[in-house]
Formats: structure tokens, sequence, C-alpha cells
């Protein structure tokens, strides 16, 4: 019996080189996209709302949350992977499993923040709009 666990074990471990390399290059991803949004915070803070600024950290905010949605499916994926091969009581399954977590908290905060940059650009465009008037 021993053997066939260590059998599932060394399986799980295989398979997950390549949910280690997605990883890496979602991470790497995320933290260029967050180094980009301090810049942008930095620059709002000098310039007001501009719409030019605002419209980039838009930008930002989608790739970067294009980024968790891949590190999150990709997170899933090894999620299930591990639960068929080792089982839920497994501690590599509830070490991914609070990734799993950790990921999807990442992913709704940028998708907060990405409406609230959306809700503040429509509304200045919307104040522009009525100045014209």
């Amino acid at each position: 019996m021993a053997g066939k666990k260590n059998e599932a074990y060394i399986e799980f471990k295989a398979n997950t080189a390549d949910f280690q390399k997605g990883i890496k290059q979602m991470n790497a991803e995320l933290k260029t996209a967050s180094n980009e949004l301090r810049l942008n915070a930095t620059q709002l803070k000098g310039a007001g709302d501009s719409v030019d600024l605002l419209s980039e950290r838009q930008d930002i905010l989608q790739r970067e949350l294009e980024a968790s949605t891949q590190k999150v499916e990709l997170t899933e994926k090894s999620l299930a992977e591990c639960k068929a091969t080792l089982g839920e009581n497994s501690k590599e399954y509830q070490t991914l499993n609070n990734a799993v977590l950790a990921a999807k908290n990442q992913q709704a905060a940028i998708q907060n923040e990405l409406e609230q940059t959306a809700d503040k650009l429509n509304k200045i465009k919307e104040d522009n709009k009525n100045n014209l008037i």
C-alpha cells in the first residue's frame, strides 16, 4: 500500500512542472503590473484626475486581472489533480487550496479596483461632457 501512495505522490509531483512554470509567469506579470500601478498612482497624485492616466490605470488593471484569472485557473487545475491523486486530506491539497483562495482574493481585489477606476473615469468624462454644454 505504501508503494501505491509513493507512486501517486511521484505522479503528482511530475504533473506540477507545468503548473510551477505557469505560476512563475503569472507572478512575474502580476509584479510588473503592480509596479506599473504604483508608478501610475504616483503620477495621478501629481496630475489630479487625468483622463489619460486613469485610462492607463484601467489598461494596467485589465492586464493584471487577466494574469490573475490565469493564475486562478492554473491553481484550480492543479488542485483538482492533487485531489484526484493524493486526496483532500493531503498536505499538498491543503496548500493548493489555500493558494486558490489567495489567488481568488487577489483577483477580487483587482476586479474591485478596476470597477472603481472605470466609475471614476466615467464620472470625469461625464463631468467634462456636461461642462461643454
